[in-house]
């Protein structure tokens, strides 16, 4: 009895912080949960999620690139390839070749290094309006569009002479443009439209920076 009653007197053994653990939070360098991201997710996995869940939130469809936007952009490569090997022969037929050769091939000798220059200049804006079609913005199918539509109209006259060189070149446009202009090729470039307004929207509600187009294979 006397024991017991000792073992009761004896003074409490004082506590130190470790016996009072802190709830854990999220590893450093990372968020709590929200914005469709999970618990203890990074910044960039949180802007991510908050990415495609507002696209969800907005009903914007993540489409495919088609396969007519490719064919169109490959055919604007090959022929934006061709106006600078046109280009650079008219530069430098100008500058060697004598009066009677140019007009061996029905270019007047004061006329060929501008026509150089000009399908260089042309070359050089098809290779960027082709680089924002690829990049999905509907103004480099703008640009394709129109300059395609200025070639066939500057060449009507030659068109009506029956010269089949130049019909075949005006037929190779019209196919470029008619690719680029599909229903599925006009859905794919809104939707992508409205993903970079919604990365926008995502880079002021979050901190960082989100990359678009995201790395998703195409």
């Amino acid at each position: 009895m006397r024991e017991f009653q000792e073992s009761e007197r004896q003074p409490e053994q004082s506590r130190t912080a470790q016996d009072f653990p802190l709830p854990q939070g999220p590893a450093p360098g990372s968020v709590p949960s929200g914005y469709g991201a999970p618990s203890g997710a990074t910044a960039d996995q949180a802007r991510e999620a908050a990415f495609f869940a507002e696209l969800d939130r907005r009903g914007i469809p993540m489409l495919d690139r088609p396969r007519k936007l490719v064919a169109g952009e490959v055919l604007t490569w090959i022929g934006s390839a061709v106006v600078v090997l046109v280009g650079i022969v008219l530069v430098v037929a100008g500058a060697v070749a004598g009066p009677s050769t140019l007009y061996d091939f029905g270019v007047a000798p004061s006329l060929a290094i501008p026509m150089g220059i000009g399908c260089l200049v042309q070359a050089i804006i098809q290779l960027i309006g082709a680089y924002w079609l690829h990049r999905g913005h509907h103004g480099g199918r703008i640009t394709l569009t129109v300059i395609g539509a200025l070639n066939i109209v500057f060449d009507i006259g030659q068109i009506i002479s029956g010269q089949p060189i130049i019909l075949l070149m005006c037929l190779y446009i019209a196919i470029t443009v008619l690719l680029m202009w599909g229903r599925d090729c006009t859905a794919y470039l809104h939707s992508e439209r409205h993903q970079r307004e919604v990365a926008e929207f995502v880079n002021k509600t979050h901190t960082g920076h989100l990359s678009f187009p995201l790395n998703r294979g195409g």
